[in-house]
């Protein structure tokens, strides 16, 4: 603005300097100068406001169809000074009871936000979808025989001292594979084979299927157990499931007590960041609202519903991030057909699952599909408890039977109550189920979920996404909502990644 008013031809419009006029003629320019210069303010503060205005409006019209994450302030309003009075305790609200706290058994959202803290993996899934290394230093992949070699770093320890080895990574991955383990990931890694261990101890290499062209990198995002800490070996895995273990990870956080309803955490020595404590605790769905406007939350996870929506409009000091990748619903197509079952073949079953994710699929499986339009193929899906339960599930199916008709194929809807389509889904008695999510997001045996990369024997795909949003308090700064960071869980989300980048708001800020 300074330098406008300097190159302004007016300033010079006689050619003459100031100090050659006479007094009268300078009273009057300088009148003129005040004029202009008032005017062109005035003029100036206008566009400004309307700079301002339009800019929001860009930005609420921003939002595109691939985002997953949107975060809007709630309200530009004081933050509750309950808040900013807990210093460097973070106070986090989540659904579900605290039963197992290893990345084994863990399902719950608390369960996998303490996981997160204390457990670190191989590679973690970052907030845009890829991956990135963390116990991994360095990887080689060969195609021509499916083996991928990873060297751990050695600079990341456990809270005894002792480093991360590559018995750390062999005994929670033979866990993962034992026939005994009947955890939430159970049949979720079908494509790794084996794992072993180099001599060096800080080698492992992993062996995939024969169709996998490259790695399978979700598999690597499960946290890594301390293997002289864990008193069961791979064939008596389950007995973890039962078993009270303080968890014991590599992870910067430790934690100090634990309960069903809460875990409390704290910042292991020698780690830099400004949190120093963590509290985790359930809270009842009705109870959310009200804790946040008291400032008694930090952070808190709630579907994205009509009814937190209204709220929000209320909620002020808290910021609002959406994200849709937590998965609402499956379509499993049987994986185990019985003779008297339409779908018979893997190429079915993949085609299938190309046809409904909306995949372009190729003419070897448009082929295979020609045997299925002679009858209507049966879709079992559950009939809900209420009627907003029903008119939802009827719409995925319609959203189906839309698909299927316009490949020529035609589907009979069934609905069922919970305990047949349960039963169903176990036995394989199905062509076709639409099974909703459980809390665990674990899947009936022998399912195999469609994700990149592709598998040919894939069984089943997500069918819908549900809406959660995060709420943070604005006395976080830089917080890290990662809408990916659990790739097999019923909640995918978390906050609690990069903790150690978290800053705080100064309290004058707040006036």
């Amino acid at each position: 603005m300074h330098n406008q008013f300097e190159t302004n031809p007016d300033n010079m419009a006689d050619g003459t300097h100031p100090e050659q006029s006479q007094p009268e003629k300078a009273v009057k320019m300088m009148t003129g100068l005040q004029l202009f210069y008032g005017l062109l303010l005035l003029m100036l503060l206008i566009g400004l406001t309307i700079l301002a205005f339009s800019t929001v409006e860009w930005f609420k019209n921003s939002e595109t169809e691939t985002q997953t994450t949107r975060s809007t302030p709630a309200l530009q309003t004081k933050i509750p000074q309950q808040a900013l009075d807990r210093g460097d305790r973070l106070v986090v609200g989540v659904n579900d009871s605290f039963r197992q706290l290893n990345p084994l058994f863990a399902s719950g959202d608390g369960e996998y936000d303490v996981v997160s803290l204390i457990f670190e993996s191989l590679f973690i899934s970052s907030p845009d979808g890829t991956f990135s290394p963390v116990l991994a230093e360095s990887w080689h992949f060969n195609p021509s025989d499916q083996m991928l070699t990873v060297t751990l770093r050695s600079d990341h320890t456990f809270r005894d001292g002792r480093v991360v080895s590559a018995q750390d990574v062999l005994y929670t991955y033979q866990c993962l594979l034992s026939p005994f383990y009947d955890g939430p990931l159970k049949g979720r890694l079908t494509d790794l084979l084996s794992i072993e261990a180099g001599g060096d101890n800080r080698t492992v290499t992993f062996r995939f299927s024969k169709q996998m062209t490259r790695p399978a990198w979700s598999y690597l995002t499960i946290g890594i157990m301390k293997s002289d800490y864990y008193p069961f070996s791979p064939d008596q895995v389950f007995e973890l499931r039962n078993t009270p273990l303080i968890p014991e990870g590599s992870g910067s956080f430790q934690l100090v007590d634990w309960t069903s309803n809460h875990a409390n955490l704290s910042l292991r020595n020698g780690y830099a960041g400004i949190i120093k404590n963590i509290e985790i605790r359930q809270v009842a769905s009705e109870a959310k609202y009200r804790l946040i406007q008291e400032g008694q939350l930090d952070i808190v996870r709630n579907v994205w519903d009509d009814r937190m929506k209204q709220r929000a409009q209320s909620i002020s000091g808290y910021t609002l991030h959406t994200i849709e990748t937590s998965p609402e619903s499956y379509l499993l197509i049987n994986p185990n057909p019985q003779a008297q079952n339409m779908i018979q073949t893997a190429d079915q079953r993949l085609e299938l699952l190309l046809l409904l994710s909306g995949q372009t699929p190729d003419g070897h499986q448009l082929s295979s599909l020609t045997a299925l339009s002679n009858s209507p193929l049966p879709l079992y899906y559950f009939k809900g408890l209420d009627s907003n339960v029903l008119q939802e599930n009827r719409r995925q199916v319609e959203d189906i039977m839309n698909k299927m008709n316009l490949a020529g194929l035609t589907v009979q809807p069934i609905p069922v109550d919970w305990p047949e389509l349960a039963e169903r889904a176990t036995r394989n008695q199905y062509e076709l189920l639409l099974l909703p999510a459980t809390t665990n997001s674990r899947l009936p045996e022998q399912a195999i979920l469609l994700s990149e990369p592709i598998s040919p024997d894939a069984s089943a795909m997500v069918m819908q996404h549900k809406s959660e949003v995060f709420i943070t308090c604005d006395r976080l700064i830089q917080l890290t909502i990662n809408p990916h960071r659990f790739p097999f869980a019923a909640s995918v989300g978390t906050w609690a990644c990069r903790v150690e980048n978290i800053g705080l708001i100064d309290p004058p800020d707040n006036d």
